[in-house]
């Protein structure tokens, strides 16, 4: 107990994929907690075939924390992460990438907020550290696709996982387990960028009666490299995410399938307007290409729809 509250043990889950040198600056950071002497924790690293030398950094690391290893052969993040859900044995399970930096007491934060609240899901805040200085247009929206999460500066209950993001994401074990854990259908899978696992599996805990707080004193630094600053990984995420969308429906009839496709037309056209204007009346670049991007996303899930109505007839 600290001060009256359970104790919670804290299995913290990495999941990494050929970015060695990337995960020893993460792992730098998090060995530095001075709080990890206070917290009860386990480190899990959950290796997606990689085939760059992460073996050796988890070598290095493995006398430093109580760190445990699993190779996982099914290539995906979801994959990943419910393997690392599967070998965990504490009562929170907390999700970090492996190119965040956490804050030096970050583990201390997420016990306090969960002994605090007893909230079933909690997202911290992340800030971004970027490798060269930003696009001029890197506006808000664009923030977010790089995983900025910024709720306000007070811990406050929500009403849905939206705008939380799993580099920074801690579910209590029992809650995220009777969810079902991670769609693999979604998430990424070496290159391809799908995403939205973290959204599901939070809906279906808040639809089960559970609790999602947003915890801004809980904080990482996401690291942002040259490549995910250039347009052309905007445009490749706004596909990924326009078929995340598409693969997030839920079964159904072919009429039903008809009724989404429909629905995807009408933003469709909306999202056309939308980008028309911003071409055509001078827009700045920041409102073009969010509009740019909403279309790409718009386009790409009405084209999976369709796609499903004639694979279903």
């Amino acid at each position: 107990m600290r001060d009256g509250r359970h104790e919670y043990v804290i299995s913290v889950i990495v999941c990494t994929y050929n970015r060695a040198d990337v995960l020893a600056r993460m792992l730098g950071s998090f060995v530095a907690q001075p709080g990890l002497a206070r917290v009860p924790y386990e480190l899990i690293v959950i290796d997606n075939n990689s085939t760059d030398h992460t073996h050796r950094i988890l070598e290095r690391f493995s006398p430093a924390v109580r760190l445990r290893t699993f190779l996982e052969t099914r290539q995906g993040l979801s994959h990943a992460r419910n393997r690392g859900l599967k070998e965990a044995g504490g009562d929170v399970v907390a999700f970090l990438d492996d190119d965040v930096l956490v804050q030096a007491d970050w583990i201390e934060r997420l016990h306090d907020c969960f002994a605090a609240t007893g909230a079933d899901v909690v997202g911290g805040r992340a800030t971004l550290l970027y490798e060269r200085t930003p696009p001029a247009w890197l506006g808000p929206y664009f923030r977010r696709a790089l995983s900025e999460v910024d709720l306000g500066p007070e811990r406050r209950c929500l009403d849905s996982g939206r705008r939380l993001y799993g580099l920074n994401l801690a579910f209590r074990r029992t809650a995220l387990i009777a969810a079902g854990g991670f769609n693999p259908a979604l998430g990424r899978t070496g290159a391809d960028l799908l995403c939205g696992e973290e959204t599901a599996v939070i809906r279906r805990i808040v639809e089960s009666g559970g609790a999602v707080v947003y915890d801004p004193f809980t904080v990482v630094a996401h690291c942002i490299d040259r490549g995910r600053l250039a347009w052309s990984y905007f445009e490749r995420q706004s596909v990924g995410a326009g078929r995340s969308d598409a693969l997030a429906d839920p079964p159904g009839s072919v009429l039903q399938r008809l009724r989404y496709a429909c629905e995807s037309c009408h933003a469709l056209w909306n999202e056309a307007v939308r980008l028309a204007c911003a071409t055509a009346f001078g827009k700045t670049s920041y409102e073009w290409r969010m509009a740019k991007s909403r279309f790409l996303r718009t386009a790409t899930l009405l084209l999976c729809r369709i796609r499903r109505i004639i694979i279903a007839t």
